[in-house]
């Protein structure tokens, strides 16, 4: 079976990119819409904590989604590539991260670093991580979470809200040439500062994921009224 086909019996729903899942729902556009709700329900609550290996990262992975799918916090079965470039190897996720482990560890988790090396670092961990890809969907967001407890064991407090999605996205593209000059500054616009009060608004990729989710909402609505729209 090629890995096509595995994904196929896997993953989706059959003659469909659908990802099956807990509530079988077969709408693309529904279930990003329900994907987002029950994620953002999960995140509300304590996120799981760990010693940032692979089993933290599945930890945190399995809360956030297991309303939605039955793998969730599971390693994915099989390989999967975004916008043309390949993410490693599902063989070898565990080998993987272990190294990003073993070098966070060498490094004391990056505490006791100031801001400025702490972003250049903590980029280039996350790079590594997202590089890893370890699970079929779901990875940008358990990826965060794992930033932002790294950052707060650090001291170096990450306020998610601050990310705007068009500039992590990109970041993380760059990052998977092994270029994290754009994360390190996207983390770095994330930090709290401890000596100074931000009032300036500014849209958070949370509320950014909420309109794309609504936008997905009305686009299902209007194939449910127009069906051969």
């Amino acid at each position: 079976m090629n890995n096509n086909d595995r994904d196929k019996a896997l993953y989706r729903y059959p003659d469909s990119d659908v990802l099956r899942n807990r509530l079988g729902i077969t709408d693309a556009g529904q279930l990003e819409h329900v994907e987002f709700l029950l994620v953002s329900q999960r995140l509300e609550e304590a996120i799981p904590k760990g010693n940032f290996d692979l089993p933290h990262l599945q930890k945190i992975h399995r809360h956030l989604f297991q309303d939605v799918y039955d793998w969730a916090g599971e390693i994915r079965k099989v390989d999967i590539g975004k916008g043309g470039f390949g993410f490693h190897p599902h063989g070898r996720i565990e080998m993987g991260m272990a190294d990003v482990h073993k070098r966070l560890d060498q490094q004391s988790y990056l505490r006791g670093l100031h801001r400025d090396k702490f972003v250049v670092e903590a980029a280039e961990y996350i790079g590594d991580v997202n590089r890893l890809h370890p699970f079929r969907e779901g990875n940008g967001r358990t990826q965060l979470q794992y930033l932002k407890q790294l950052g707060e064991q650090a001291d170096h407090k990450i306020d998610l809200s601050r990310f705007e999605r068009k500039s992590w996205i990109q970041a993380s593209i760059e990052a998977n040439k092994f270029e994290t000059t754009r994360m390190a500054d996207c983390i770095n616009k994330s930090i709290v500062d401890h000596s100074v009060q931000h009032t300036t608004s500014r849209q958070s990729y949370v509320e950014e994921q909420r309109k794309r989710a609504k936008a997905a909402q009305d686009r299902a609505k209007t194939r449910d009224r127009d069906p051969k729209r």
